[in-house]
């Protein structure tokens, strides 16, 4: 499994297209605030054409609320008459390191650095987490470039001035942020158009581990998937561009198949795999890969995946 992770990082290292590289510092999480709103109604106006009549009117009642919050988790809710789409300041945030950590093994050479940071990144989430549970300050969490600078990193420091100074790499760069918050905007989206906000899960089983109500939930969720994904494909996304947020899914998920039974969303790995078979179904992208050395080893990772993992 960790094998196919590796290869879906170097098959996905291969399509960064996202523009204007951020200082890397502390985060402003106002200005993410402000691009997830441009994002979500950018996204709005152009599902407009694609949309049935009943997905317009159900559209057309749909708001974006983006909170100061940490949290990693986006959701669609019904609230106060109002139909929402919430979306974490904060992860919009982790999505932006993602492609950075993209970009900075891109031009430095740096082989393993995407995958070493996401190790950092997954430790730092749940070392924070448990801190705030004991009412303590959580810790900082360097962003790539200046995480690349630490000693505990184990690789030269790569300097933001390098992308932001590289108007085509910074433009790759910023596709990339842009199209992985839209597939997540079209995710929650399409809650909200398959009906699941007007029959809501019961949370006291939720809670209980109800194994038929833990099953509705992933069933939803991948019905939240498939219509992100066939709307991103009306949208003419780049998919492949959008490999940031499904990286952020496979860290942040990574559940086996027993595992995955008792959760309420699909595994991270699984997602990661449906999205890379969607993404290889564009035209010519396998002739794109066939004589690539590494590819393979990631076919067969993935056929050992869909063992596992069937797909949906």
């Amino acid at each position: 499994m960790k094998n196919l992770l590796r290869y879906c990082l170097m098959l996905l290292l291969l399509f960064q297209t996202p523009a204007d590289a951020q200082q890397a510092g502390e985060i402003d999480l106002y200005r993410h605030k402000v691009f997830v709103r441009q994002v979500f109604q950018q996204t709005k106006e152009r599902l407009r054409p694609v949309l049935s009549a009943t997905e317009l009117q159900v559209l057309s009642g749909i708001d974006i609320s983006v909170t100061d919050s940490w949290g990693v988790n986006a959701f669609a809710t019904r609230t106060g008459g109002r139909d929402l789409v919430v979306v974490p300041g904060g992860m919009v945030a982790i999505i932006e390191w993602m492609a950075d950590a993209m970009v900075v093994q891109q031009i430095s050479g740096h082989n393993g650095f995407l995958e070493a940071y996401m190790r950092y990144l997954e430790d730092a989430m749940s070392e924070n987490t448990d801190l705030i549970k004991q009412h303590q300050r959580p810790n900082p969490v360097w962003e790539p470039y200046s995480w690349s600078a630490r000693p505990e990193s184990g690789f030269a420091p790569v300097s933001v001035n390098r992308v932001r100074n590289d108007p085509q790499l910074s433009r790759k760069r910023n596709d990339m942020i842009f199209y992985s918050l839209q597939l997540l905007l079209l995710h929650e989206l399409g809650h909200h158009m398959s009906g699941h906000l007007a029959r809501p899960m019961n949370p006291q089983l939720i809670n209980a581990g109800d194994a038929h109500e833990l099953s509705k939930s992933r069933r939803r969720e991948r019905e939240a998937d498939l219509w992100a994904l066939r709307r991103a494909k009306d949208l003419k996304v780049p998919l492949l561009a959008t490999s940031a947020l499904y990286l952020f899914f496979a860290m942040s998920s990574q559940l086996d198949a027993d595992e995955e039974t008792a959760s309420t969303h699909p595994s991270g790995l699984r997602r990661l795999s449906n999205f890379v078979d969607v993404a290889l179904d564009e035209p010519n992208a396998k002739q794109l890969y066939a004589n690539e050395p590494w590819w393979p080893e990631f076919r067969d990772s993935l056929a050992m995946l869909r063992q596992q993992f069937p797909a949906n």
